[in-house]
């Protein structure tokens, strides 16, 4: 729920820009009606038609297709969506979190710890992003690091 609310504030954020085209906000609109229904495939294929030249609204189409897709289930196609998303300065606070989730979803932990890492500084779902990064650890027998996380999230949670 409150990732549709987040994709909500997108969709005014979009509608805002005088740079987007009518075409394009119309478009916008069409693919969020699609996301409210759960039609993911329908949602994708409209937004992938938003041609902004913007940063910003690039970057709010690039989550909102990164989202969509991990809504769906297809984490690997996620993946240059959130990158996109994250390069083109995206504030969500929700962004390393949920990109850090589709990388761990497809096994590229490495760079899975490094978004994880990223929620903890923002302050975003501290507790669970840290214990991603210990499971992580764990799982490359970085035993110590491990360790110490876990220790970590004992005083997060405390």
């Amino acid at each position: 729920m409150k990732r549709l609310s987040i994709l909500f504030l997108f969709a005014a954020s979009l509608s805002a820009h005088a740079e987007m085209s009518g075409r394009d906000q119309e478009l916008m609109g069409e693919a969020f009606g699609y996301f409210r229904k759960g039609a993911y495939a329908q949602a994708i294929k409209t937004a992938s038609q938003i041609k902004t030249r913007e940063a910003k609204d690039r970057a709010n189409v690039a989550y909102f297709l990164a989202s969509t897709h991990a809504k769906a289930q297809d984490f690997e196609k996620s993946l240059p969506f959130y990158a996109e998303a994250e390069r083109l300065g995206h504030d969500a606070e929700t962004l390393p979190y949920d990109y850090g989730q589709a990388l761990y979803a497809s096994q590229r932990l490495k760079e899975a710890e490094v978004e994880f890492n990223k929620s903890i500084n923002r302050k975003f779902k501290m507790a669970a992003s840290a214990y991603y990064v210990g499971f992580i650890r764990q799982t490359l027998d970085d035993h110590k690091g491990a360790t110490e996380i876990y220790q970590r999230i004992q005083r997060i949670s405390n």
